[in-house]
């Protein structure tokens, strides 16, 4: 992709970019470069994407536990949807220094990962694709959510959309500090950096 299609996106960024009459990014980074760019600071807008809690989807934690089959003392980690290899790296890397000390800590991963691409350690679980309710049910029962984001450019322009999710279920957020994440968390007091 790099070198072929890559080379041809990266062309029509940046060459016709100074044309429009404003720009939208999602992203401080993404602002930095436009400005880069030579684009009126001016003219560039960030939007960042809301999360709104639909109270239908909130269920008592204890009860969808039950019916899943998780015992209640279990610190239950989790994290939606795709994940870089190297965000996934770290995500096991630090969950294998904190698993000594929380021996009931367990991490389940929901959505599309790769069997040549899962870090298996004991405790962490790939659920795959889940259906609607069990989707439901396991966001509900889990403490907290994940969003373990490493140091590259693919991290620093995206927005984390999975943030949107993760709210929705009113959990609180643990993250790195990449892209606007320490700015949200400073101001909006979601979780732990």
């Amino acid at each position: 992709y790099r070198i072929t299609f890559g080379k041809v996106e990266s062309f029509f960024e940046k060459r016709f970019r100074n044309f429009g009459d404003g720009s939208v990014v999602i992203t401080r980074f993404l602002k930095k470069k436009l400005i880069e760019l030579g684009y009126p600071k001016d003219k560039i807008l960030i939007h960042k994407m809301g999360a709104r809690i639909n109270r239908q989807k909130l269920m008592d934690k204890n009860q969808v536990r039950k019916k899943l089959g998780i015992h209640e003392k279990d610190i239950i980690i989790g994290h939606l949807g795709r994940i870089y290899n190297r965000d996934l790296e770290l995500l096991v890397n630090s969950y294998k220094l904190v698993k000594p000390f929380f021996p009931r800590l367990k991490i389940f991963m929901i959505g599309a990962i790769k069997n040549e691409d899962k870090i298996n350690f004991e405790g962490i679980e790939y659920l795959g694709f889940v259906d609607e309710s069990k989707y439901s049910y396991y966001c509900n029962a889990i403490d907290f959510f994940i969003l373990p984001l490493h140091v590259s450019i693919a991290n620093l322009a995206r927005w984390p959309s999975k943030i949107g999710d993760y709210l929705s279920y009113g959990k609180p957020l643990i993250s790195t500090k990449i892209s606007d994440i320490e700015e949200i968390f400073s101001h909006y007091k979601i979780g732990v950096l």
